[in-house]
């Protein structure tokens, strides 16, 4: 387990103070090291506090590509990492750790946001791209990791907590109808109970991108339909 967060601003300059008091909101998810990353223009931060698990000693994130334009952090557990690894060396790609969390970069450097279907397992992100400036969030499949976020005053923030929203300047206020929907069983999985902040769908994912976001659904249950089970059992 560990903590994320991220902040995307367009009328103010990203603090190392925010990411730090965000990191200090969510060093229980992850006391064993913090790292926080601001672009040069000082429009995106990342930060990230781990719980290390593999390659202890070379995990550190937020993570980067080796030209420096992609920036990431990652909380949770990719599955069979060593595999698509093997594979991405074999294209070329030098890695800089043996932490499972790197290779999300390579797989957004070679099929961008749909890197997220060669992806299984128990994970939430956030990623920059410097040159298209994007912001991609994604929460695994079941959404075991969490994910939250919130915009106020033109700063789009991400978290692993909704505490540590606050603790960047989101506002905390409870929302009075997501309480009462909350009593009556209504909340869905998108709700919260503080105003404005809202959890990433599992299966989905977003995009910030020249102000607009985008949401969308990178996976479903597949159920087979019963004509096909009923055309298959007489083709046997």
């Amino acid at each position: 387990m560990c903590g994320l967060a991220g902040i995307v601003t367009t009328n103010s300059a990203v603090s190392p103070a925010q990411l730090r008091a965000a990191n200090a909101a969510l060093r229980h998810r992850g006391p064993d090291d913090a790292g926080v990353w601001i672009n040069q223009a000082a429009t995106c931060g990342l930060g990230h506090t781990r719980l290390s698990i593999i390659d202890l000693a070379g995990g550190h994130q937020p993570l980067s590509s080796t030209d420096g334009t992609i920036h990431a952090v990652v909380n949770g557990e990719f599955y069979d990492y060593e595999s698509i690894r093997r594979d991405l060396i074999r294209t070329g790609y030098r890695f800089q750790t043996e932490s499972d969390s790197e290779i999300l970069i390579p797989l957004y450097l070679k099929y961008g946001p749909d890197c997220l279907r060669h992806l299984r397992g128990e994970f939430s992100l956030i990623l920059w791209d410097e040159n298209a400036r994007r912001l991609l969030l994604a929460r695994d499949r079941f959404g075991i990791k969490p994910l939250f976020y919130g915009e106020h005053q033109g700063s789009f923030y991400v978290a692993s907590e909704a505490k540590a929203l606050f603790a960047m300047g989101m506002p905390a206020r409870w929302d009075p109808a997501a309480v009462t929907d909350d009593e009556r069983g209504y909340r869905n999985c998108q709700d919260t109970l503080f105003r404005n902040v809202k959890a990433l769908a599992p299966g989905h994912f977003m995009v910030l991108e020249n102000g607009h976001r985008q949401i969308r659904r990178y996976w479903d249950f597949n159920y087979p339909l019963q004509a096909d089970l009923q055309a298959l059992a007489q083709a046997r």
